[in-house]
């Protein structure tokens, strides 16, 4: 590590700024053996919540460069299930994220499990949307399954969440389409 990698490393346990999270991502771009580094060295929730926040600011050929990456998020995802930051960050990671195909089902379970959980935040619930469909458009039964779910969460919240309203209803469209071919 450099002594400006040391520097960022150890702000990730406190707050960072915009600035610094934009310095870390450029950092994880230029040099993946730091961001292997990192990865191996984050120890709690707080620095977690901070790396997954920094990837955010990262392209999908950045953040698909990284090894291990998605193995990283979503054993976030798992362990940190009453953080909404990590959840909405990390759901957010993998609709840019290349899923494993050996992944795809237990993904798509989580994913819908936030989408079916009413008392989830509103950002996880729309990512999750975005992540569900990616992983079941090439499958009718679980589209149908999904514009269900989804028209759920309009009927319960898209009244009071733009987010919910925009996402699902656009989700809701392709799925139509997709599936009335």
């Amino acid at each position: 590590m450099t002594s400006k990698q040391k520097t960022l490393f150890n702000k990730l346990s406190g707050s960072i700024t915009k600035e610094q999270s934009i310095d870390f991502g450029f950092e994880f771009a230029l040099d993946l053996n730091f961001t292997k580094e990192v990865l191996a060295l984050l120890k709690n929730e707080k620095e977690i919540f901070n790396f997954i926040w920094i990837l955010r600011s990262l392209t999908d050929k950045e953040l698909n460069r990284i090894r291990g990456i998605f193995d990283f998020v979503f054993s976030a995802l798992k362990k940190n299930a009453k953080n909404d930051g990590i959840l909405r960050n990390g759901v957010a990671l993998l609709t840019f994220i290349k899923i494993p195909s050996a992944k795809l089902t237990e993904v798509y379970d989580l994913c819908f499990s936030f989408l079916r959980d009413k008392k989830r935040a509103i950002a996880v619930k729309v990512f999750s949307i975005e992540v569900c469909y990616n992983i079941a458009e090439p499958f009718p039964e679980l589209l149908e399954e999904l514009a269900l779910q989804i028209e759920e969460n309009l009927m319960v919240q898209g009244d009071i969440s733009p987010g919910i309203y925009s996402r699902g209803n656009r989700y809701l469209k392709k799925i139509n389409q997709r599936l009335h071919k």
